[in-house]
């Protein structure tokens, strides 16, 4: 079991009832996070054609392409968030200049789809139709852009183990928010070479009707992720990276 206690500038967590009997909790966390004036934008475009044709009379078929371009978000107004110069080996890593990009643009969101029907029965009293589709469907890969503005440069952050409540007025002053070494809270990096995620769905259904009023449907529908998002949390001196304390 997890207790919350929370200030406008702290956070106390207890894991146990034990901790809060003895009030000595486990975590305790300060924050010095002003609020700046920020905007960030957003820039995504979306491209889709579609055709459809009877292949054989029993036959339709329909095709489509979509294009989906998301780059990484910008700052309309107000300082960008920070990001790492390298992700792949985080030993060496140091803080990239304010305005790096987040990651490149990925220009390669082409997502086709393919739909077929065809009719089994084509009796207008007893009419069975077989029905299948599959396509790929992106996503936004810049949903976690912002958060950066939670991190160095915007907010000061320092975490206490074995405090009580409250917190004393030491452990709650915090120096403003800073870029510069020794750092005082998180970097939100991302892969420079950050691709979208997407997802496969496919689906097949038979229809019969049975009179002119009433019909019956079966059908399957599946989907499977590929490149999804994921976050990782990483300790600076648990890993050999001396530019961060």
């Amino acid at each position: 079991t997890q207790f919350t206690l929370n200030s406008p500038a702290e956070g106390i967590y207890f894991f146990s009832p034990a901790e809060v009997l003895s009030d000595a909790a486990s975590v305790g966390m300060a924050v010095n996070s002003p609020v700046p004036e920020v905007e960030p934008v957003y820039t995504n475009f979306s491209s889709f054609i579609q055709d459809e044709w009877k292949a054989a009379p029993r036959l339709s078929v329909s095709m489509g392409l979509r294009w989906d371009i998301n780059p990484a978000p910008v700052s309309g107004r107000g300082a960008s968030p920070y990001t790492l110069t390298e992700t792949r080996d985080l030993t060496t890593a140091m803080l990239a200049p304010q305005g790096t990009s987040l990651w490149k643009t990925d220009w390669h969101g082409i997502a086709p789809r393919l739909g077929i029907a065809y009719q089994v029965n084509r009796s207008s009293a007893r009419e069975s139709v077989l029905r299948a589709g599959l396509g790929i469907f992106y996503d936004m890969g810049s949903v976690l852009g912002s958060a950066g503005y939670n991190g160095i440069g915007f907010s000061t952050r320092k975490v206490y183990n074995g405090v009580s409540y409250p917190m004393t007025l030491a452990q709650v002053t915090l120096p403003t928010p800073s870029a510069l070494p020794p750092y005082s809270n998180t970097v939100y990096a991302f892969d420079p070479n950050l691709t979208l995620p997407y997802s496969g769905q496919y689906n097949v259904s038979f229809e019969q009707r049975f009179t002119s009023t009433q019909s019956l449907t079966i059908g399957y529908v599946g989907s499977v992720g590929r490149k999804l998002l994921s976050e990782f949390l990483y300790s600076p001196s648990q890993i050999g990276n001396t530019n961060f304390t």
